[in-house]
């Protein structure tokens, strides 16, 4: 049962105290979020790791551990042969063991998106492939046409809705499509996640700008314009990765945005080098109206060949871009990587009632 959110009216100016969070009332179920960036623990074009992938995670599941975990799964499970590159066209393809959906899960994961730029490197068979492969391991994911992932937890529904810039998927481009399918989402669910692929990519693409995005020629979205429709829609948490970079956060009416996670695995296949090796675990907990509780950066570093372990400049880099492009908007966050609205005025919602959907 759920509510879409009111404007916020009202705002106490609180620059620079990091009075954060709305405290949840002492009898209110909340749910405990980790979102995270790109993940390709492995690829036929690129090497498999020997321990087939058993490690991948293993430095950074205390960072991981929570109650609904979340991250894009940057390729496609499959065996079929790569259809994406023509002979001496320079592009890169993933294809990713189909037994990776069993560790990813194994890693903690709750649900994936699998809207992005690498789902259909095996063609639409390979997507299916990997649609049927996570059905297989009991992995939910979002990010094909129309598609919500919905998790129970605490006595609370989590809808996780995916996004990306390219065809296949519901579209970043598409707003009126994604208005209404978050509101969608909002109507069911008490907690609304957005995950989106896009934007340009590289260190020179750290910054969040007006307008649509391109790279390589093809456009990668309006993603300031993306995130506040879906929040307007009834988003409560908006995620970004894509640019293979950390990107600074902004709120909007008391939602957190994210605009880029970065990278998070890329086994020999991302470049690691300054920026782009840089990377995090957003933490947060939001209570059954959608309001953030507590939020949190968990700074990681990509370690050769591609492996995250905990440590890096995360905090540092995120509050500077963060300041940057938002300004008063800017995310507040402070050394520990606490994370607080600058301008935190009350979690205003009205609740709609709706029948819940069976997981």
């Amino acid at each position: 049962m759920r509510r879409v959110v009111a404007p916020v009216l009202g705002m106490a100016a609180l620059c620079g105290s990091g009075a954060a969070a709305h405290a949840a009332p002492a009898d209110d179920p909340t749910v405990s979020l980790a979102l995270v960036g790109d993940i390709m623990p492995g690829a036929y074009d690129y090497g498999i790791p020997a321990d087939g992938g058993r490690g991948t995670f293993a430095a950074v599941r205390r960072a991981l551990d929570a109650e609904v975990t979340v991250g894009n799964l940057e390729g496609a499970l499959t065996t079929r042969p790569g259809t994406k590159c023509r002979p001496g066209g320079g592009c890169f393809v993933f294809r990713m063991p189909p037994a990776y959906g069993a560790i990813v899960k194994r890693a903690g994961f709750d649900a994936v998106n699998v809207a992005n730029n690498h789902s259909y490197d095996a063609g639409a068979a390979g997507f299916r492939d990997t649609q049927r492969e996570l059905r297989r391991v009991g992995l939910p994911s979002t990010g094909a046409p129309g598609q919500i992932a919905w998790l129970p937890r605490n006595g609370l529904l989590v809808a996780v809705v995916g996004f990306a810039a390219d065809r296949g998927g519901n579209r970043v481009q598409d707003l009126p499509r994604a208005r209404t399918l978050v509101a969608r989402a909002a109507r069911r669910a008490d907690i609304v996640v957005v995950t989106f692929h896009g934007g340009a990519e590289g260190a020179s693409a750290q910054r969040t700008p007006w307008g649509t995005e391109t790279f390589l020629g093809g456009d990668r979205g309006n993603l300031r314009r993306f995130g506040r429709v879906v929040v307007d829609a009834g988003a409560d948490l908006v995620v970004g990765h894509g640019p293979h970079v950390l990107r600074g956060m902004e709120f909007r009416r008391g939602r957190l945005i994210a605009y880029s996670l970065g990278n998070f695995v890329g086994y020999r296949a991302f470049n690691l080098r300054g920026p782009n090796g840089t990377s995090a675990v957003l933490r947060a907990t939001l209570d059954r109206r959608g309001c953030l509780v507590d939020a949190r950066i968990a700074p990681v570093r990509l370690v050769p060949p591609g492996r995250p372990a905990p440590g890096g400049a995360a905090i540092r880099r995120v509050r500077r871009l963060s300041q940057l492009d938002f300004g008063p908007r800017a995310a507040w966050i402070a050394d520990d990587g606490r994370i607080a609205a600058r301008n935190r005025g009350p979690c205003r919602v009205t609740r709609r009632g709706a029948a819940a959907p069976s997981a």
